[in-house]
């Protein structure tokens, strides 16, 4: 039986006062990994979303759902911190209609609480970040995957509008952005790479003294004087974003923030010096139910005919893909209200 969420606020809150916790959760992520194969669509979708997917290390059990298939491991700890993002939540969604055979507790992102099926509400909880007296600093790193299905020529256009607009002055950036083709429609392409015409828009707004590094050269920086923007912001793949947290850590903090709901009753993790993790067990209150939408769109394409693994794109099919990129707009148009 799945804990209340009475019953795992008591049980989280006992894992972090425990002096061997680390030790625990060192011990589960060597358990995780010997205890199945990986599917291939899973390891596709780790190589092509890093380093956004990469593994780093949290005080309580986290896991991508995406393509898991270990019924085992889904009820082999009491809760996990779910990475995913709206598009592999809603297909473990779709292949898990219910909680059925499922005990642990899934904490998702607090910005996609309104895509929880009514079915699972009494099993899910809700995380987000916190950057204690955050301020917004005088240089800018730019930061996210540049791929037209996850950010548009037209939002990655805006969003450089933003930033000119709130720093008119602004001289000094880096770009930690990174580009892949195709992940999840397989469309063919001839002709040069969309990043060509990324770095025309980016060029023409912010000018050409932009210092591009690699994530592995941001790991050595001092980058306490350094807020972010994050163009993948909309949380279509995934939510727990590894360089996001890795900018957080070092001292970088957001350039624009989005809405966290604070109750009485939240856990707060600390995850380092500079940013904490915030888990609620309440619903947020913009969160609307969105079965009634979720469930015309199946009997519309079909959702059931899932594509083969060896398919060049990754998933499900890409009609549900864009699907979740049109659904992905409600969550940043929640943000603005």
């Amino acid at each position: 039986m799945p804990l209340t969420l009475e019953q795992l606020k008591i049980q989280i809150t006992g894992d972090l006062a425990c002096s061997d916790n680390l030790v625990s959760v060192y011990n589960n992520e060597i358990m995780r990994r010997n205890l199945g194969q990986k599917t291939k669509a899973q390891e596709k979708f780790r190589l092509e979303m890093g380093p956004y997917s990469s593994d780093y290390f949290l005080p309580i059990h986290s896991l991508f759902l995406f393509g898991e298939k270990n019924k085992h491991l889904l009820g082999s700890q009491d809760y996990f911190l779910i990475r995913d993002g709206l598009y592999t939540l809603l297909d473990f969604f779709h292949h898990h209609p219910t909680p059925k055979d499922i005990s642990s507790i899934f904490i998702i992102h607090q910005r996609l609480a309104s895509f929880v099926p009514l079915t699972w509400k009494k099993q899910v909880a809700f995380y987000n970040y916190e950057i204690p007296q955050a301020k917004i600093k005088d240089k800018i790193i730019l930061s996210g995957l540049l791929n037209n299905n996850f950010v548009s020529l037209k939002a990655f256009e805006k969003k450089l509008d933003k930033i000119i607009e709130k720093y008119p002055h602004n001289k000094d950036f880096m770009a930690l952005l990174t580009h892949r083709t195709d992940l999840f429609l397989g469309e063919s392409q001839t002709g040069l790479s969309p990043i060509f015409d990324y770095c025309k828009i980016l060029h023409q707004k912010l000018g050409t003294n932009i210092d591009f590094v690699s994530p592995e050269q941001v790991e050595n920086f001092s980058i306490h004087e350094y807020s972010y923007v994050d163009f993948n912001e909309n949380l279509l793949t995934i939510a727990d974003d590894y360089m996001i947290h890795l900018l957080l850590s070092k001292g970088a903090t957001p350039l624009f923030s989005h809405p966290i709901q604070i109750f009485d009753d939240d856990i707060v993790i600390p995850c380092s010096p500079c940013h904490c993790l915030r888990l609620s067990f309440q619903e947020p209150s913009w969160a609307i139910s969105t079965d009634e939408k979720i469930s015309k769109f199946k009997k519309i394409i079909g959702m059931d005919n899932l594509v083969n693994e060896n398919s060049k794109f990754i998933g499900p099919s890409p009609d549900f893909f864009l699907f979740c990129r049109d659904l992905s707009h409600e969550i940043l148009k929640q943000d603005n209200e």
